[in-house]
């Protein structure tokens, strides 16, 4: 175990990535003057205000991951280190790292000018459509009348081809009038 204090490095190359709705964030151990191995540091992690810290020192890769990123925020990532109590006696922080920014992602609330155009113009160019086409039927159904199919005794009369043959006349209850013949025709 060390004596002497060393304020070490931040951490560099730190590089952020974005990944469907996770903040990833990547960087490179810290060097350290007396050749510490690298699960002799911490490191805290501050995204905007929110101090976060890591601790997994036996990683060989140091990744942060943050879930259910609000892609609708901008994110300022900084990164510190300090040597655990194990390896030296007074370890102290180092200072922050460079902010990394990450904008954001998707824009709030953002209009887009080929919905609405499409809202506006194309959604009442296919009611007037509909439209149209039921005025039309209904016009055509006019000019068009369908035309009425004969009654079944019609049809009976037709379909057998005997024209000589006459239906009874209707009884009205009445008796005939003097001098009325009436003519009865068979076959």
């Amino acid at each position: 175990m060390e004596n002497n204090i060393e304020i070490l490095d931040p951490p560099k190359n730190i590089s952020v990535i974005v990944n469907s709705t996770d903040l990833e964030i990547n960087w490179l151990p810290t060097k350290s003057i007396n050749s510490l191995p690298h699960d002799c540091f911490v490191y805290e992690i501050k995204i905007n205000d929110e101090v976060v810290p890591f601790n997994d020192r036996y990683s060989e890769v140091l990744r942060y991951t943050k879930r259910n990123l609000d892609l609708t925020r901008s994110y300022s990532i900084q990164i510190r280190t300090k040597a655990v109590f194990q390896c030296v006696i007074n370890g102290l922080w180092s200072e922050w790292s460079e902010s990394k920014v990450i904008n954001q992602v998707e824009k709030p609330y953002h209009l887009n000018i080929y919905v609405i155009l499409s809202i506006a113009f194309v959604l009442p160019m296919i009611l007037l459509a509909i439209l149209l086409v039921c005025k039309i039927q209904r016009l055509s159904e006019k000019l068009l009348p369908v035309i009425p199919s004969p009654s079944t005794k019609v049809k009976m009369l037709l379909e057998n081809n005997d024209f000589s043959q006459v239906m009874p006349p209707k009884q009205c209850g009445c008796e005939a009038e003097e001098g009325t013949e009436i003519l009865q025709v068979t076959g």
